[in-house]
């Protein structure tokens, strides 16, 4: 994954993106109950479509194993994920975040 997966994007949905990443990776890593782990892994499905929705608008060229293993796992939730699948998101979340992060210049345009 690199910078050329990520042009146009403006400075402020960056942030928003790459925050929101951040901050669901680190609520699945520590969830500490099985109520706050669902709402975490629900909240992954609502960023991954906010990605998606960007990847759209902006023509990333984002991998759709990355967003379909994402959205499918918010999906699979209830019936369960393994250790595994859980360390892969929040592995995901972060590379991608941190690519966001990394296109702040001159890649995106103030907002």
């Amino acid at each position: 994954m690199g910078q050329a997966m990520f042009p146009a994007l403006d400075v402020k949905t960056a942030r928003m993106l790459a925050g929101s990443l951040d901050d669901v990776a680190n609520r699945l890593g520590c969830a500490d109950n099985p109520d706050a782990f669902l709402a975490a892994l629900e909240d992954n499905g609502h960023v991954w479509e906010k990605v998606r929705r960007a990847a759209w608008r902006y023509g990333w060229r984002l991998p759709s194993r990355l967003l379909d293993f994402s959205l499918a796992s918010a999906a699979r939730a209830r019936r369960g994920l393994s250790d595994h699948d859980v360390e892969s998101l929040i592995a995901i979340n972060r590379q991608v975040s941190s690519v966001i992060r990394s296109t702040s210049a001159p890649s995106i345009r103030p907002g």
